[in-house]
């Protein structure tokens, strides 16, 4: 009764490190722009919540750019 693997914005050759009653950590190594490499993570959670921040009226969203996919908007 695990979590699936997550299929979105997850590499082909991440490995699953963590597998918890409610989350588990994936992990891969990641080249980076100037050739080094480091180790990413992302975790997967059955339920979650996004908080809507708002500032002066004004809903506050981010523009996100990530090695393996193009830039996306999203809450904070």
């Amino acid at each position: 009764m695990g979590i699936d693997k997550p299929k979105q914005y997850l590499p082909k050759d991440a490995t699953l490190v963590f597998r918890g009653k409610n989350f588990e950590v994936w992990q891969w190594e990641q080249e980076m722009y100037d050739g080094t490499k480091k180790i990413f993570e992302k975790v997967k959670k059955r339920n979650a919540v996004s908080v809507i921040a708002i500032v002066e009226d004004k809903i506050i969203i981010q523009e996100q750019e990530q090695p393996h996919r193009d830039m996306f908007i999203s809450l904070p």
